[in-house]
């Protein structure tokens, strides 16, 4: 082998590095600020560096096949400089990335509510285009029942005004399944009694204040307050007075605190 400041490979491997531990390095903000590191065994050794990516074919440059993965053997290749990744791939990512990956500023909304990529279209790309055939001008990737996974069976090409009536359906939907749900408590801790009379108050079920969805009115404050059951974003249920939503005093359950 060559000595390796020589190695036509070296620059490319230094790099490498450089991206994922060098702060300084103009595209640190791609690799290593977001988590990406490189394989200990080519870290260490430049040797095995070489000897796992092999021969540098002409005009080829080193390529991550997953963008949000490490730099090691089974995530690398070179690719002809030029090559235009397929107009799906971004989107076949950022879908695992929203399910798998904790640091992903929305997984708490799909990965953290136990929703998953099927097999299939986890392990690959072309199974993943192959169902899902052409994109149409203007759609985006939506799944039909918003509590369901990623599969074929429930995933679509959809216009934005088909995603938001998909969503607001669903809000609906959870609404009531909580409202059902927290009428029978009510019935269970208070009987059939109705609470007293109460302050006239402009609050709607379905309404959202902050990160708080109302769910149903409860039993009053001693004060005659009207006071809502609400659902926070992180999913925990809170209780909060008519003013305290109205005024903006409260806008989550105190998960921002």
């Amino acid at each position: 082998m060559k000595i390796k400041s020589t190695h036509e490979l070296y620059g490319i491997w230094q790099h490498m590095k450089q991206r994922c531990s060098n702060p300084n390095n103009i595209d640190y903000k791609y690799c290593g600020a977001k988590g990406i590191i490189v394989c200990e065994t080519w870290v260490d050794s430049f040797e095995s560096f070489v000897k796992d990516m092999g021969e540098r074919p002409e005009n080829h440059k080193l390529r991550r096949v997953d963008i949000n993965g490490n730099f090691c053997l089974e995530n690398c290749k070179w690719v002809k400089a030029g090559v235009i990744r397929h107009e799906l791939y971004n989107t076949w990512i950022k879908m695992k990335t929203r399910c798998i990956n904790p640091d992903y500023t929305y997984y708490k909304h799909y990965g953290g509510r136990g929703i998953t990529v099927c097999g299939e279209w986890r392990e690959s790309f072309k199974s993943f285009v192959k169902d899902m055939g052409e994109r149409p001008k203007g759609y985006t990737l939506d799944r039909i029942d918003n509590n369901g996974n990623y599969c074929p069976e429930n995933c679509r090409w959809a216009t934005s005004s088909q995603q938001n009536s998909n969503r607001r359906n669903s809000i609906k939907k959870r609404v009531k399944a909580e409202h059902d749900r927290l009428i029978g408590q009510s019935f269970e801790l208070w009987g059939e009694h109705k609470p007293k009379k109460v302050r006239q108050t402009n609050i709607e079920i379905g309404g959202i204040y902050g990160k708080l969805l109302v769910i149903t009115r409860i039993k009053s404050s001693k004060s005659g307050h009207a006071k809502w059951a609400c659902l926070c974003e992180c999913g925990i249920l809170t209780d909060v007075l008519n003013f305290q939503l109205t005024s903006g005093y409260h806008t989550c359950c105190g998960c921002e605190k």
